[in-house]
């Protein structure tokens, strides 16, 4: 009898490691799956194919909602679209998902720049400043944060941001453009008129027309 019960029990194990083996096989090969739907998206992004990168991270959501990267890139593909309002939907929620602190700023500029195109100055400005305190180096966020100024009459407040920018950034023109138009409708004409021959010099042919409406 015993020897009955022996290979009926060896033959339980046999066939419980054999079930155990095959489910690990198979979440082996989901993730697999996964890790290569993941680089055909980020592939299709890098490639400009925006719709299906939109569709291949909109899957990937369905598998793991809880991956921040997923919808960073699917938010990033609909601005890309045009889609500004979607874009900044998918960037917000994945500022809930665990963004590393090195990716922080990253999203808060993006979320700063929809925030500006869909005309939300005041909450752009509140998201360029979150770029600024965790990198006070980073001129773009000085000069969007400036741009956004601008855009609410703010003209004092953006001359502060673009100074800071062209502090941190001294050879870029549209800094120095951009603050010369404030300083023109700040009553400052001839400072402004100065900047905006500034940016001239650096290669910002385009203001030359600006320069000859407004300093006339």
């Amino acid at each position: 009898m015993k020897f009955i019960l022996i290979p009926i029990f060896l033959s339980f194990f046999i066939s419980g490691s054999y079930a155990q083996n095959k489910e690990e096989l198979r979440k082996k090969l989901d993730e697999l799956d996964n890790g290569l739907l993941r680089i055909q998206a980020l592939e299709k992004f890098k490639d400009k194919d925006y719709s299906g990168a939109i569709l291949d991270f909109s899957y990937l959501i369905s598998l793991f909602p809880s991956e921040w990267e997923h919808y960073y890139f699917r938010g990033k593909s609909k601005g890309y679209l045009g889609d500004y309002s979607g874009a900044l939907t998918d960037i917000s929620k994945a500022e809930g998902f665990g963004v590393p602190a090195e990716h922080l700023a990253e999203i808060f500029s993006s979320k700063g720049y929809y925030k500006s195109v869909l005309g939300d100055y005041r909450g752009a400005i509140l998201e360029y400043t979150k770029v600024i305190e965790k990198d006070p180096r980073n001129s773009n966020a000085f000069q969007n944060r400036g741009l956004s100024k601008a855009n609410l009459k703010d003209y004092r407040g953006a001359i502060l941001d673009y100074n800071k920018a062209i502090e941190l950034s001294p050879n870029d023109p549209q800094n120095y453009r951009s603050r010369g138009i404030c300083k023109i409708r700040f009553n400052q004409k001839e400072s402004g008129c100065l900047d905006l021959s500034k940016a001239g010099e650096l290669g910002l042919s385009s203001v030359y027309e600006e320069i000859r409406v407004m300093c006339k």
